[in-house]
């Protein structure tokens, strides 16, 4: 090998000004060195001293030696200490350390020592390092070095250039006396440090930081097998404790270590427990302040509330208010002078805030407990949790419990805890709020707990980290759906449920950007595609009772039961939810006026519009955009709120389409308005109106439906009773008259023998059952709206404006054998639902399109077959 390959680089020492780098740099600079021990630096540390060949001899030494320590050495590529996180360039301990090398422990000539080996591909010439010792994170001492060339170092205090071992090794030498881990006790830092026995009891204890704050420990004898040395430091960090841990956490946190160990504290017969104890100033109800206990923390474990242990050994006030109930009461007698000052200088108002109006006792007290062995303490209030409310609750699965999930915190007196953090974490369904925090009266709340979609018994667990009772679970029984009524939008659909006639909706709820809130919540977390969704059946907040419900483009409304007032959620843009607004809502928002509707329909497509039949005297309102004149008030101008359409006419039901409506009359007439591009009015014309058209021919109507741009019918008793019609666009043979292409502008037969008893027509095909309840569909079928079971057809559609699509012109049946009571295929959506009776219930079921949830059956794709919703 060459001998430049072999040549290694010499180090340079200095002592001078401080010059800090960039800790970004990518390699190390050179430094303005600087040197810290018992006789160098501006920061000393008298019972550490670097040694030859780092400095010269020290020519005396103020303390003895401590052999029981674990230093780490700490070689930084920043001159700081400690080390910057991703700075470090080496590190060096008892057990462990960069090329194999570790700290070794000379105890006959009282010092450390490690061997940093250095390379000129590591460490090249004109690269600078510190060099620090840390015992338990805290720096005792420093020396800056720089890469200068090959073979030599630079001593510190002289100048003089040192050969390094084998050429590349420098020698890092130092002595660690008694009390160098306290040597900035009293100053900067409340700490201490002492040497237990095992043969003697010993107490160690800080000064104090002068706020009333101290901490001690006591090791009775035979509490260690070997000589230690104990270190207590104050811990500065906030929260002392780290999560997870969620009681309130106190002034009062010190780190204790012992030296060399033990993890933990012998114990047995004869053997008396340790006890860490602090002085606290505090100011507490007596109930609570008769309890205050001290915490440990061990990373990585569980924290420990410790049983509580005298602290006399401290220089704490002999008085103790919280057990003898003495002075010091605040609000009932006069506060001694020495716990005001203390409460003013260690601004415990925000303490007193938290638990007042309870009668507070200001004090200077000493808390103790008995640990197995040391690690991070501070003062806490032990906290028991409890369920208060909420557990048992029985609901339908998708929907809200009526009584949500609330927790009681009380400390070990039976009084509230205010602070305590609760976690809440549904098993099943979802929760409102994740986290809370206990008021002034102990409680905290889940918020809404909304079940989960499959029946059975939901679970939801509650935890407070380091309280008593913790975890808590709270179940409820999730019931099956009971729907009674069904009703589906352009990629949603809803349902009324059970005797209570509660909604719930599932499918599209808003994009993702703009969530319209139309299945009547916010809390949905799924997403289909681009839109924010729910694949399975959610409840509509509010807690409303409907008798009548219908899904519109992108908005739902539903007239109350008992009071046929009329409630509208989803988007608003076009004033849809007749609320005077165009905001957007996701809670159900009452429509403005005296509106009082027992038959209530939605449409539109981008836009949207609502109508209903108010109450016995069958007077139609509508409300939303009036681009065509749908509304039907003689204008094209959009309402915010409800307006009367323009006719003397009493109606029965009526139909909001895309952007039309159709109304049955008491007469068995049909009367329309709005758009009418391709005869969907009915009227044997093509132009829009803006006011009520009688329909063509001279048929009795028993209902109806308007679609995206079709209208189909059903006469009734007095006109041949169930023969369908339908009139308006019919290219891909949604109207069903046997042929597809063109329009009808008038009524025209459907091509079938059958007697219909429901009909609803969507955006490009059509459904309806028969007196028997069996399903039949016609039209498009590319994403299996017929219900047949396939996604094809016997014929191929040409659609406007460009392309084909398999279609049926005529009625097919709907697969599965269910007998229907309704179908309902309406607006301009590409599905369909309807609800069957199964033995002795009703259930759900949609086919078609599914990429939204709109089938509610779990899944975001398309059936050519009925899929049950989930929850039935």
């Amino acid at each position: 090998m060459k001998r430049s390959l072999l040549a290694l680089a010499a180090i340079s020492l200095f002592t001078a000004c401080n010059d800090q780098r960039d800790p970004t740099s990518a390699r190390p600079q050179k430094l303005s060195a600087e040197i810290s021990d018992a006789f160098h630096g501006s920061t000393r540390n008298p019972h550490f001293f670097w040694l030859p060949p780092m400095v010269s001899a020290p020519t005396t030494f103020n303390g003895s030696f401590n052999p029981r320590l674990s230093p780490v050495v700490q070689i930084c590529d920043q001159q700081t200490t400690p080390c910057p996180q991703g700075h470090e360039h080496a590190r060096f301990t008892r057990t462990s350390g960069a090329g194999g090398q570790t700290v070794g422990l000379d105890a006959a000539g009282q010092k450390y020592f490690v061997n940093w080996n250095t390379g000129p591909t590591a460490e090249p010439v004109g690269s600078s390092y510190r060099v620090a010792v840390l015992v338990h994170d805290q720096p005792l001492g420093f020396a800056d070095v720089e890469i200068i060339g090959t073979g030599k170092a630079k001593n510190a205090n002289t100048g003089e250039e040192i050969s390094l071992v084998d050429g590349r090794a420098l020698p890092i030498k130092f002595r660690i006396e008694e009390g160098a881990l306290a040597a900035t006790c009293g100053t900067t830092l409340d700490c201490a440090e002492g040497t237990a026995s095992p043969t003697l009891s010993t107490i160690i204890k800080t000064l104090g930081d002068g706020a009333g704050n101290q901490a001690g420990t006591l090791i009775p004898a035979g509490a260690l097998s070997q000589a230690v040395t104990v270190s207590i430091r104050r811990n500065l960090t906030r929260p002392c404790i780290p999560p997870p841990f969620d009681l309130p956490q106190y002034q009062g946190c010190y780190d204790f270590f012992t030296d060399p160990g033990p993890t933990l504290f012998n114990s047995g017969p004869g053997v008396d427990p340790v006890i860490v104890g602090m002085c606290i100033e505090v100011v507490l109800p007596p109930s609570a302040g008769r309890h205050a206990h001290i915490a440990q923390f061990d990373r990585g474990q569980p924290v420990r509330i410790l049983p509580q242990a005298p602290a006399a050994f401290l220089n704490c006030d002999a008085t103790d208010p919280y057990h003898d109930d003495g002075e010091g009461t605040i609000g009932s007698r006069q506060p001694r002078g020495r716990d005001l000052l203390a409460l003013a200088r260690h601004g415990l108002d925000r303490l007193v805030r938290f638990l007042m109006p309870r009668r507070l006792v200001a004090a200077h007290i000493g808390v103790g407990g008995t640990p197995p062995g040391y690690s991070t303490f501070t003062w806490t209030l032990p906290v028991m949790i409890g369920k208060d409310a909420g557990d048992g609750e029985i609901a339908p699965v998708g929907t809200a419990v009526a009584t949500n999930p609330l927790v009681v915190a009380l400390d070990s007196g039976g009084a509230p805890a205010a602070g305590v953090i609760v976690h809440f974490h549904a098993l099943q369904g979802s929760v409102a709020d994740t986290v809370d925090t206990t008021d002034v009266t102990g409680f905290a709340s889940s918020g809404t707990w909304t079940l989960g979609s499959s029946a059975g018994q939901d679970s939801l667990v509650a935890t407070s980290v380091g309280a008593v009772g913790s975890p808590l679970r709270f179940t409820a029984t999730a019931t099956a759906f009971s729907f009674i009524q069904v009703t589906v939008g352009e990629a949603h659909s809803c349902a009324l449920s059970g005797a209570d006639s509660a909604a719930a909706c599932w499918g599209v709820n808003g994009d993702a950007g703009k969530p319209f809130g139309q299945l009547g919540t916010f809390a949905t977390t799924e997403m289909c595609g681009a839109f924010t969704c729910s694949t399975v059946p959610r409840a509509v907040i509010g807690g409303h009772k409907f008798i009548a419900i219908a899904g519109g483009a992108r908005h739902t409304c539903a007239s109350e039961a008992g009071t046929a007032h009329v409630y509208c959620w989803g988007r608003g843009s076009s004033g849809q939810l007749g609320n005077g607004a165009t905001d957007s809502s996701a809670t159900p928002v009452a429509v403005a006026g005296p509106l009082q509707a027992f038959q209530i329909s939605a449409g539109g497509l981008f836009a949207g519009h609502t109508c209903a039949v108010n109450g016995g005297a069958g007077g139609a309102f509508c409300w939303g955009d009036n681009s065509f004149g749908q509304l039907g008030d003689g204008t094209t101008t959009s309402r915010l709120v409800p307006v009367a359409v323009a006719s003397n006419l009493i109606f029965t039901s009526i139909s909001a389409g895309q952007a039309h409506t159709c109304g049955v009359t008491n007469a068995g007439d049909i009367y329309c308005w709005g758009r009418n591009f391709f005869g969907q009015l009915g009227n044997s014309s093509n132009t829009d109106s803006p006011t009520p058209v009688l329909v063509s021919g001279e048929h009795a109507w028993g209902s109806v439906s308007a679609g995206s741009e079709q209208t189909c019918a059903i006469t009734s008793s007095t006109s041949g009773a169930g023969q369908p019609y339908c009139w308006g666009r019919n290219d891909v043979g949604q109207l069903g008259i046997g042929s597809s292409g063109g329009s009808q502008n008038s009524p025209t037969v459907v091509a079938t023998s059958l007697s219909f008893r429901t009909i609803g027509t969507s955006g490009f095909f059509s459904c309806g059952t028969t007196d028997s309840g069996a399903g039949y569909c016609w039209g498009r079928n590319d994403s299996g709206e017929l219900g047949n079971g396939t996604f094809t057809a016997s014929s191929t559609c040409n659609l406007l404006p460009g392309g084909t699509v398999p279609c049926e012109t005529v009625p097919m049946a709907v697969t599965g054998g269910h007998t229907f009571t309704v179908l309902d295929a309406h607006g301009v959506g590409d599905h369909a639902c309807g609800l069957a009776f199964e033995t002795t219930r009703y259930r759900v079921y949609c086919w078609g399109r599914g990429g939204t949830g709109q089938l509610g059956n779990g899944g975001m794709v398309a059936s050519p077959t009925p899929v049950l919703v989930s929850g039935q």
